[in-house]
């Protein structure tokens, strides 16, 4: 726990309901009611590496006037914060452990382990019922938390929506975003899907398109648990370091109710755990993020408990 700094990411600007930024104090509560100490021992230096990054929520109160992409003027100086934070942690040589609200977050996150390992390969092992590939130029809900992969690998997509000048303008910043201005921060090869099951016609195509390797619910339960884990670091085993983001919806939608876009047929507890466990052993790992959980559409704290568990069977 020494060697690892706990950020606080409560923003929840990109997502379709509100809610996912009380995700973090849900799980901290959750944390409370087993007796546990992960966010709350006595021993000074694990409360010192507890860091909340300022968040722009109160946004929220007013109405978006981006329609293809909203609040992504905002989404743009929250994920600036982000990219800083991460990449401090960086600096300062601890492991950062995100707790986000949205996906949407991932960007900043991408962005400032890029902008310190600037001249390195970044794998990106992404565990999630969706594949969060749109642009504003293709997504159908103009929501960002389906966007960050996209941003990532400066993926524009299917030009299918009419988009402002603004929009653009902030696309692009997001895309070239941090201070070193790379573009794209990941290459579709340096990329592994895991737990994939909802996608768009436009996502699919871009996936196919650059030959993006997905390992769906299916393809996982065709193979042990270890060979999961074999098959994604073997993809990318000429990428210089990892990062594994974690969204609580890849687990299947009777197990977490308290998240935004719950899809059937999703991973079960031990498998998540295992899996995870495997992939957060290759030295490789430099940031793992987990995300989406949103205590006012739970019941009785149930996903809340459940991201806790993870987090716990893992550090």
């Amino acid at each position: 726990m020494t060697n690892i700094r706990i950020l606080e990411v409560r923003s929840e600007l990109g997502g379709r309901l509100r809610g996912a930024s009380l995700g973090i104090d849900a799980i901290k509560m959750a944390d409370i009611t087993k007796d546990n100490t992960f966010f709350y021992s006595e021993e000074k230096n694990r409360q010192k590496q507890i860091v909340a990054v300022k968040d722009f929520n109160s946004e929220l109160l007013k109405p978006s006037p981006h329609r293809q992409a909203k609040y992504i003027d905002k989404i743009y100086n929250q994920c600036k914060l982000i990219a800083e934070a991460t990449e401090k942690c960086l600096r300062d040589k601890k492991f950062p452990l995100i707790i986000s609200g949205d996906h949407s977050n991932a960007i900043g996150t991408i962005a400032g382990i890029k902008n310190f390992y600037h001249d390195a390969r970044i794998g990106v092992i992404w565990v999630d019922a969706h594949a969060d590939l749109h642009s504003p130029y293709s997504s159908p809900s103009g929501n960002m938390h389906g966007m960050p992969m996209g941003a990532s690998l400066a993926f524009d997509g299917i030009k299918e929506y009419k988009v402002t000048k603004r929009e653009t303008e902030f696309w692009n910043k997001l895309k070239y975003l941090g201070s070193r201005e790379i573009e794209p921060k990941i290459m579709p090869e340096d990329v592994v899907f895991i737990g994939l099951r909802d996608t768009e016609i436009e996502e699919d195509e871009l996936i196919e398109r650059n030959n993006i390797k997905v390992i769906d619910p299916i393809d996982f339960r065709s193979m042990s648990i270890k060979e999961v884990a074999e098959e994604a670091k073997k993809h990318l085993s000429h990428c210089d370091y990892l990062y594994v983001s974690f969204d609580i919806d890849s687990l299947d939608k009777s197990l977490v109710p308290g998240t935004g876009t719950p899809v059937d047929s999703g991973l079960s507890e031990l498998e998540a755990k295992k899996l995870l466990q495997l992939l957060l052993k290759d030295e490789r790992l430099c940031c793992f993020e987990l995300t989406e959980v949103n205590p006012l559409l739970d019941v009785e704290n149930k996903t809340a408990k459940m991201a806790l568990e993870i987090i716990d069977s893992l550090f």
